[in-house]
């Protein structure tokens, strides 16, 4: 399964990442990854045995820390903290 980054918030503050994704049939969700990686709109996420592979680079996986679904109130709240 690919899901394709359609947005992302940066909170140095908190090291992490919220990405909003687009799985299959325009499911969105929202996840809360590390902060290492240099994410963009347009980037893939790959499930693999190891974890979740960028951009199908098997040596970039994300951990991801929290998935929830996709609203608009709460991906704005987030824009907030």
């Amino acid at each position: 399964m690919e899901w394709k980054i359609i947005d992302i918030l940066n909170t140095p503050h908190t090291g992490l990442k919220y990405i909003c994704i687009q799985a299959f049939k325009n499911l969105k969700l929202i996840l809360s990854v590390d902060d290492n990686f240099s994410l963009k709109t347009g980037d893939t996420l790959e499930i693999t045995p190891e974890g979740y592979s960028l951009n199908r680079h098997e040596a970039q996986t994300l951990k991801i820390h929290r998935m929830m679904p996709y609203c608009q109130q709460r991906w704005q709240s987030l824009s907030i903290q």
